[in-house]
């Protein structure tokens, strides 16, 4: 596998702003619309392209960073370092692994957003429940001065009934009954008497006096 600091003329150490001019230089150089004669211009152009992906991202470049650093096998004359498919497969998991956790992340944040949602919705309804007491309350005082204000015209208090009240209600009520009851006896005597006086018109006409 080509190196990529190599491929853009930089050093490890390199900063993003010196990698980012290298880049532009290199890819300007190697654009195949200026090299349409040169045939290795298009994979020149691929690698600067890929050099530059790589060392842009701060996770792609430790990671190549560390490839790098393997030594060579000192037994074979071979180098340990990656080739490039399996770069290529490392970077193809290490994308995956990035999406799932994206994905694991956004989950996350629904089910935090959907449970503020139902934290919201019980606080509403808490709070509509305190506002239906409140107006319930509210209604009943504002009924209950209503009829107070009632008896207060009638009564003179609104109080309800004293035992001045009281006593003037049992007063009316022994007199009603007084009267309920010497009614009857009034009227039971005027018949009487209204009979006693026909029976004498009737002997006084008949010259039969009745002894008294």
């Amino acid at each position: 596998m080509a190196d990529f600091y190599t491929l853009l003329g930089v050093s490890r150490s390199a900063t993003g702003d010196e990698i980012k001019k290298a880049y532009r230089k290199a890819a300007f150089e190697n654009h195949p619309d200026r090299n349409a004669s040169c045939e290795k211009s298009a994979e020149r152009f691929k690698a600067v392209s890929q050099a530059y992906d790589v060392l842009m991202d701060g996770s792609k470049r430790m990671l190549y960073d560390i490839n790098l650093e393997r030594p060579q096998s000192h037994a074979t004359g071979t180098s340990t370092r990656t080739t490039q498919a399996q770069w290529d497969a490392a970077q193809h998991n290490w994308s995956q692994t990035a999406k799932e956790r994206w994905r694991q992340a956004e989950e996350i944040k629904a089910n935090k957003e959907e449970a503020n949602f139902h934290t919201r919705q019980k606080n509403h309804a808490e709070t509509d429940r305190v506002r239906y007491r409140k107006a319930k309350a509210s209604a009943e005082t504002a009924q209950f001065t209503k009829k107070a204000e009632t008896l207060g015209r009638f009564w003179g208090t609104r109080s309800g009934m004293l035992w001045q009240d009281f006593a003037a209600v049992g007063a009316l009520a022994t007199i009603a009954v007084g009267c309920c009851v010497s009614f009857p006896t009034s009227l039971t005597m005027e018949n009487a008497k209204a009979d006693k006086q026909t029976a004498i018109d009737s002997a006084a006409q008949t010259n039969l006096v009745p002894e008294s």
